[in-house]
């Protein structure tokens, strides 16, 4: 937030030319006047003074002021996200249809919290149908919205996939709704994706979006076990 610059500019230098002044024996030198004093000049830029103590605009300073540090400081929310830090291996399940087996392959994801405890940062390298797989993902919560919101990039896309969500009763569980563009339909596609904590080690993700049927199916389910 910009809380402003308050600047008071004050003109203090000026150029004095003094002239040679030549006294007759009948006439004196008039005495020189005092130079006015120089006039501040004025704001520029819709440049303002500070409010004062007690003015409504001081209130409501204070108040953006406060709003601003309570959206940016980190809380219980942040806290929880710490039990992710950490470096796990990841075995890999992918369905690409109803009933059909699952595609399996292994990972390695790297947790951290970034920005003063802020963000959590999550870095992973694996493979997916024996290509190497890379992403990047940031998982936040927001003080305002009072959500969860995350974002992942790949090297399989060229794309943003967004997700919002909540953190369950039980305290391990958060719920996401998510939303990406699917090549396949060439439309935006929501689903839901789950992160479950099924004990102090281990983290399930699932994700499940519309099947080739156009019903909701299990499409991805990721167990992450701690190695570090």
């Amino acid at each position: 937030m910009s809380k402003g610059k308050w600047l008071v500019a004050l003109a203090l230098s000026g150029l004095f030319m003094f002239s040679s002044v030549t006294l007759s024996e009948d006439k004196k030198a008039e005495p020189k006047k005092d130079a006015a004093p120089a006039k501040p000049e004025p704001a520029k830029g819709g440049d303002k003074a500070p409010a004062k103590p007690g003015d409504p605009g001081a209130a409501a300073e204070a108040a953006a002021a406060a709003a601003w540090d309570a959206a940016a400081k980190p809380g219980p929310h942040h806290k929880h996200m710490e039990a992710f830090v950490g470096t796990f291996d990841s075995t890999n399940k992918f369905w690409m249809s109803p009933g059909a087996p699952p595609m399996e392959s292994k990972g390695k994801m790297v947790n951290t919290m970034i920005f003063g405890g802020r963000y959590l940062k999550s870095e992973y390298n694996g493979e997916f149908m024996g290509e190497p797989f890379q992403g990047l993902g940031y998982l936040a919560y927001d003080n305002v919205a009072k959500k969860y919101t995350g974002t992942w990039i790949d090297n399989m896309g060229s794309g943003i996939y967004q997700s919002t969500g909540t953190c369950e009763a039980d305290g391990k569980t958060i719920k996401f709704t998510s939303k990406h563009w699917d090549p396949m339909s060439n439309a935006e596609e929501t689903g839901t994706d789950v992160w479950k904590w099924t004990d102090a080690n281990t983290y399930v993700m699932s994700m499940s979006g519309k099947g080739p049927d156009g019903k909701e199916m299990k499409m991805m389910e990721i167990t992450y076990t701690r190695a570090k």
